[in-house]
């Protein structure tokens, strides 16, 4: 087995000549000294080859097995915050794929064989307690030049499905959601975003870990979508605009926050009247910003907000 740097040199030395080149699956083409990583992906069982395509639009670093584990525990399903938003029905071709990669139920030795198969090859590296794997960023810059525009998509779409498995609200620590960060980070912002589920999903993990300011993109862009289906005063609406809110008063956008605050007091008075939980919470927030804001706090907030049940 060759070293990964050896692949790497020839890469950069022949990067051109080898992308535009079609590969030769005849007996000679894994001894060639113009072959991208010894072409010695091509010998790799067909699983293997296709792990190696969702790592490459993965972080590099630090791919950690929970979230392989943790995202076929879910069946590689998007989590669900909003109950009219369900994840869209394209996300089952892309569930598929990884359930054809990577089995329906996780399964150790199997994925083992994976993770030995790429290694053995210099294709991965695996840390020192075997939670974590690296792939080179050339070999990631190979594979996405290799695949056609349509692969390309595909792979790049089944990666996110794979990270959206894998993201549940948790009680107590945080730390496996830290390790899917960087997997999170690496999926552009238009592609998180272009739907309303995945928005959702994502503001949900960025949100556990002081993302704010991920999250209000996130959520502008999700309550553009709500409003669009539902008009401003679907309940679901109005719980992306409080969402939007908190996001924008922690990012010290308090200008911003008040006006979407108010927009959303003004909503709760006339739909469910002053005495309903959700208004008087909807006043909290906007006093709060206020008086964050040195605004004094006018007496009618203070009456609605005391106001005995009928």
């Amino acid at each position: 087995t060759r070293r990964l740097e050896t692949y790497v040199n020839t890469f950069r030395k022949h990067r051109d000549v080898l992308l535009r080149k079609q590969p030769d699956f005849g007996n000679e083409y894994t001894s060639s000294t113009y072959t991208a990583f010894d072409l010695s992906f091509y010998n790799l069982p067909a699983k293997t080859q296709d792990f190696l395509k969702i790592c490459a639009f993965l972080h590099h670093s630090l791919i950690p097995i929970s979230l392989f584990e943790h995202s076929i525990e879910s069946s590689f399903t998007t989590y669900t915050v909003l109950n009219d938003f369900p994840p869209r029905e394209s996300d089952k071709t892309f569930i598929s794929t990884l359930q054809k990669i990577l089995g329906k139920a996780w399964n150790e030795v199997a994925f083992q064989e994976i993770i030995d198969s790429a290694s053995q090859a210099s294709f991965i590296n695996v840390s020192n307690d075997g939670l974590f794997y690296t792939v080179h960023p050339l070999l990631q810059m190979y594979i996405k030049d290799y695949l056609n525009d349509e692969d390309n998509r595909h792979y790049a779409r089944t990666a996110t499905q794979l990270v959206l498995g894998a993201i549940r609200p948790l009680e107590g620590s945080n730390g496996r959601l830290w390790q899917l960060l960087p997997h999170a980070n690496n999926i552009p912002r238009s592609v998180q975003s272009e739907d309303v589920a995945h928005a959702l999903a994502f503001c949900e993990l960025y949100n556990s870990l002081g993302g704010w300011r991920a999250c209000q993109e996130l959520l502008k862009c999700a309550l553009s979508k709500v409003q669009q289906r539902h008009g401003q005063r679907h309940k679901s609406s109005i719980w992306v605009m409080v969402a939007l809110g908190d996001m924008l008063e922690k990012c010290g956008q308090s200008e911003e926050a008040e006006k979407i605050e108010r927009e959303v007091l003004a909503l709760q008075l006339d739909i469910l009247g002053q005495r309903h939980p959700d208004t008087i919470l909807a006043m909290g927030n906007l006093a709060i910003t206020l008086n964050q804001r040195g605004h004094a706090i006018h007496i009618p907030f203070r009456q609605w907000a005391t106001l005995p049940s009928p």
